[in-house]
């Protein structure tokens, strides 16, 4: 059975369970914040507004891949399994 589609709102989204994935080339710690205002791997000089997560694994390699490649490194990235710590908004941030 199919369940009714209902899209996510800043007043519904904790009703999305995950797990979410998010693909970088940071290497991070668990604890660590997700968090915008740094600065874009996409474009010189751009500042982050939005971070990128995904409910599936490949965008997240995807991801990953692609922030090692723009920035000249050698290597796959990281994937992380990330869950939110407050309203997923332009203003959200993301736990490890």
């Amino acid at each position: 059975m199919v369940k009714d589609w209902i899209p996510i709102s800043h007043d519904n989204y904790k009703q999305v369970q995950g797990p979410f994935y998010h693909g970088t080339k940071a290497n991070l710690a668990i604890g660590d914040l997700l968090t915008t205002g740094f600065i874009s791997h996409f474009e010189d000089g751009r500042i982050l507004k939005h971070i990128y997560f995904s409910a599936l694994m490949e965008p997240a390699v995807w991801g990953a891949e692609l922030a090692m490649s723009l920035s000249g490194l050698e290597g796959r990235g990281y994937i992380y399994i990330v869950g939110h710590c407050c309203k997923v908004s332009d203003e959200a941030a993301f736990c490890l």
